[in-house]
C-alpha cells in the first residue's frame, strides 16, 4: 500500500481544501482595497472551492451505514430543512404565549 491513498485520506484532503481554500480567499478579499473585479473573482473562487468539501462531508452517511444511506440522507434532509424548524418554532411560540396568558 505504499504510494496509495486511502478513502479516509482523500476525504480529509477534500475537507481541508473545501474549508481552508474559501477561508483564504475570503481573508484575501478583506485586503483588496478598491478592485471590485479582484474581489468578485476571489469570492467566486471561494464558493467554487467550498463545493470540494461536499466530497468529504456530504458522503459521510455512506461511510457510516451503506445499507441505510438513503434513509439517513432523507432524514437528514428533513431535519436540515427550514420548514421543519418553522413548524417547531410556531408550536413552541404558541405554547409560550398561551402559558403567559394563562399565568396572568
Amino acid at each position: 500500500m505504499v504510494g496509495q491513498t486511502t478513502i479516509f485520506q482523500m476525504l480529509r484532503v477534500c475537507l481541508c481544501l473545501g474549508f481552508l481554500g474559501p477561508a483564504a480567499c475570503l481573508v484575501g478579499t478583506g485586503y483588496i482595497e478598491c478592485d471590485a473585479a479582484a474581489a468578485v473573482t476571489l469570492i467566486v473562487i471561494a464558493v467554487g472551492l467550498s463545493g470540494i468539501s461536499m466530497a468529504g462531508w456530504g458522503v459521510n452517511h455512506l461511510d457510516l451505514a451503506p445499507p441505510y444511506a438513503g434513509r439517513i440522507s432523507a432524514f437528514k434532509g428533513v431535519i436540515e430543512s427550514r420548514h421543519f424548524f418553522s413548524v417547531l418554532e410556531t408550536t413552541i411560540s404558541k405554547r409560550i404565549i398561551y402559558y403567559q396568558f394563562e399565568t396572568n
